[in-house]
């Protein structure tokens, strides 16, 4: 994959941390600012009042029924 040890074990860690030091993101280090994306992204989504709403799934069978008449007039004409 990478050869030689020098860019492997030197080089990558340096510059990896020299970036971790100079970059913000939002006002925070990108450390910090990637621990709160994966946070938000494992957290439950759906909440009310600060906690997780477990949804269940009902299935629905209920008819329809839509009547439409012929004859229907308007009381007013616009």
């Amino acid at each position: 994959m990478i050869e030689g040890a020098f860019l492997k074990y030197f080089g990558i860690p340096v510059a990896l941390t020299w970036f971790m030091s100079q970059k913000t993101f939002d006002g925070k280090k990108p450390y910090s600012f990637l621990k709160s994306q994966i946070t938000y992204a494992l957290r439950p989504k759906i909440t009310y009042a600060g906690k997780a709403v477990k949804l269940h799934k009902q299935i629905l069978n209920e008819t329809i029924t839509a009547v439409r008449s012929v004859n229907y007039v308007p009381d007013k004409i616009y």
